[in-house]
């Protein structure tokens, strides 16, 4: 007989999704890849490219997924960058992963406009409004690394 992991608990468990941080030099800055969310969880702020992991996926395989399915874009993930806890409006723990474009001449397209205004890339140290508040977190520490460099 095999033994059930989960019990009824399961059910009111945390969903675990990852993020793609893709950073881009145009002109000799640093940019990032942001979209202004429509109807998912963080509706109406800029946010990067990702989403839940599946049952059985490796967090890799869902951030290549992912951002192939919302911006069409190909990449390779990179190292893991911070981790985000968030409550609204259900308990998420996102991991934020550094990820390269296979293509750096390849433009972003909006795959899913249902989810999505649209992808850009935004300067790191001038980024759009409403950034999303953990990813405005994120963003100062890349921007204090950068002036480390």
């Amino acid at each position: 007989m095999r033994k059930i992991l989960f019990d009824e608990e399961y059910k009111r468990r945390p969903y675990l999704a990852v993020n793609a941080v893709i950073l881009k030099k145009i002109n000799g800055k640093q940019h990032i890849l942001l979209g202004k969310r429509k109807n998912v969880a963080g509706k109406g702020y800029y946010y990067p490219p990702g989403g839940h992991v599946k049952w059985g996926e490796k967090l890799t395989a869902t951030l290549v997924r992912e951002v192939k399915e919302e911006c069409g874009l190909d990449i390779f993930p990179g190292r893991y960058v911070w981790t985000e806890e968030a409550f609204d409006p259900e308990h998420h723990v996102i991991l934020y992963y550094f990820a390269i474009l296979d293509n750096k001449s390849e433009e972003p397209k909006n795959i899913e406009p249902q989810k999505c205004e649209g992808w850009h890339w935004f300067p790191i140290d001038d980024p759009p409004f409403p950034l999303w508040h953990y990813l405005g977190e994120l963003i100062k520490l890349l921007n204090k690394r950068d002036k480390t460099k």
